[in-house]
């Protein structure tokens, strides 16, 4: 929707009149310092004011300061990275799910932990990914997380070799099967 102004402006004004809310004050996005990238998120709140008439400032926090805010639930919009343990959608979805550590949303809905559970049960590939996809959308549909980018990892390596793995899960490198044509 935010690729197309258009269409996500005809869906904020519809939330807003579906809430009965005429119009949202400012707000502020905290991101850590370590985070590096503020121009990424300073373009994206000038989008959402250019696009949507809602304006939201940036403030960047040295680490401490940024964790400490989100402990205590400090912050109107968090830039949150959200890590996997390993390569399945329950390892994302998990961090919005009622107690665990990463929820610092404060997500806590019966049905969303009831999907997860479900998806750890699920017979066939077919059926998880309908459940993660439902859950997924009820995150972003009650506004617990908003993806707003997501960042990718590679391992590049000369032509001349060949078979070396990356996980990046565990940041490991694995040469067993390592081939050097040089």
């Amino acid at each position: 929707s935010f690729l197309n102004p258009t269409k996500a402006k005809e869906m904020w004004d519809n939330a807003l009149a579906e809430k009965n809310i005429v119009a949202v004050g400012g707000a502020t996005i905290i991101l850590p310092e370590s985070f590096g990238d503020e121009d990424d998120i300073v373009a994206v709140a000038e989008q959402w004011q250019i696009n949507l008439g809602f304006f939201c400032g940036v403030e960047v926090l040295p680490d401490e300061h940024y964790y400490e805010r989100l402990e205590t639930g400090d912050f109107d919009i968090a830039l949150y990275e959200v890590k996997t343990q390993y390569n399945s959608p329950a390892s994302t979805l998990s961090a919005f799910s009622s107690g665990d550590e990463r929820n610092v949303a404060g997500y806590s809905d019966a049905e969303f932990d009831g999907l997860l559970d479900s998806a750890q049960r699920c017979g066939s590939l077919n059926d998880c990914v309908k459940i993660y996809s439902s859950a997924e959308k009820m995150i972003i549909d009650d506004a617990a997380y908003v993806p707003v980018f997501y960042q990718s990892e590679y391992l590049v390596y000369p032509k001349e070799m060949a078979e070396i793995r990356y996980n990046p899960f565990t940041k490991q490198i694995d040469f067993t099967d390592a081939k050097n044509y040089d």
